[in-house]
């Protein structure tokens, strides 16, 4: 798999996905480089398997490695190619096996028979119908993972906010999407609350468009405030104009 080339199509530059940033990109070359163009023998959940073209067995710490990214930001990476119907991936205690899909079209000959093209066109539309189940079944999940964050943000902070909004909801299913956990909003609830709620300044940020907009990673990394600091007013009001801008703009 080491030798040979890939077909890397103009289209990519037009994938939203792929194209977010460098990251991205080059992690989607490293699937397709790394891919198999032919049948190949491999060992995957402790069986023999027959790997297809497009698939391959990857670790998020090797890929990691490789691209010297994050791990964390490797495992959202891969779930958002997932999402958007990039990849198939199966994971396991040591690796993973991603399937990338469409690859056929853009990495098989062009000279393709009409047959192979009506198969294809067949074998996707069952996908979309496969893939609308999935979908609603995902919004189910989704509904009840928004009903729990807010009510948990209530009941810390003693505040109402509803979990019909649409700002908020769009706001916890977009970090959902990134690959973020329900744990990791209890973990950013927990942290802010713990530094803003006794702060008559800061109180009025414990809202879900602060806490679950773009600054989520960063709260994320924050560790919990356990003891109570002195108050400086210059301090406190210059912090309150940094959230300020943040929310500004």
């Amino acid at each position: 798999m080491n030798e040979g080339w890939i077909k890397l199509h103009r289209k990519t530059l037009e994938n939203p996905i792929v194209c977010k940033d460098s990251d991205h990109l080059a992690l989607w070359i490293y699937l397709l480089a790394n891919a198999t163009h032919t049948e190949y023998g491999s060992m995957f959940k402790g069986e023999r398997i027959t790997l297809q073209p497009g698939q391959l067995l990857a670790g998020r710490k090797s890929i990691a490695s490789f691209l010297k990214v994050n791990e964390n930001k490797v495992q959202r990476m891969l779930k958002s190619f997932e999402i958007e119907q990039q990849i198939k991936q199966q994971t396991s205690n040591q690796n993973r096996l991603i399937s990338i899909l469409n690859w056929t079209l853009y990495q098989s000959s062009e000279q393709q028979s009409e047959q192979q093209v009506n198969n294809k066109r067949t074998t996707s539309e069952q996908q979309v119908n496969t893939n609308k189940n999935v979908k609603n079944i995902e919004n189910v999940k989704n509904d009840k993972n928004y009903k729990y964050i807010v009510e948990y943000l209530n009941q810390k902070t003693g505040k109402s906010f509803s979990t019909k909004t649409k700002s908020t909801t769009a706001k916890i299913h977009a970090r959902l999407e990134e690959g973020f956990t329900v744990d990791d909003f209890k973990k950013v609830i927990d942290i802010k609350t713990s530094e803003w709620l006794s702060d008559a300044n800061m109180q009025k940020y414990l809202r879900p468009e602060t806490l679950f907009g773009n600054k989520f990673e960063s709260y994320l990394n924050q560790k919990l405030k356990t003891q109570q600091q002195s108050s400086n007013p210059f301090l406190e009001m210059l912090k309150d104009e940094m959230v300020k801008g943040e929310h500004d703009e």
